[in-house]
């Protein structure tokens, strides 16, 4: 089965554009990665988001290393692992419209 992340990018609709016209014609892989995306449009910004998925693929590196071809302060990526420690965040976008982020917080019945 492998292990499953949940993966989500917010970007300014404009970096978006230049993100996908980035991807070289012959990256079918990443065009196809992209694809598999629930991607979510709004005025100031897109989500594109995958709620499972093996994050771990040289698809996944190469999306990794095109978004970093656009200044970090334009987008925001978190992921969450299966593993209860395995999170990571990039980019510096923190006032996105989606309001995208990781947050934990402390459950307990009583």
């Amino acid at each position: 089965m492998g292990y499953l992340s949940e993966v989500a990018v917010a970007i300014k609709p404009n970096y978006y554009t230049a993100l996908i016209d980035g991807i070289p014609d012959n990256e079918k892989a990443v065009r196809e990665l992209i694809s598999k995306a629930e991607v979510h449009s709004h005025e100031d910004g897109v989500l594109i988001h995958w709620p499972n998925i093996k994050w771990y693929y040289d698809e996944c590196e190469r999306f990794m290393a095109s978004l970093k071809n656009v200044d970090s302060e334009h987008w925001v990526f978190v992921e969450i692992g299966e593993d209860f420690d395995d999170n990571k965040n990039d980019g510096g976008w923190w006032s996105n419209p989606f309001d995208l982020s990781i947050q934990r917080s402390i459950y307990m019945r009583k």
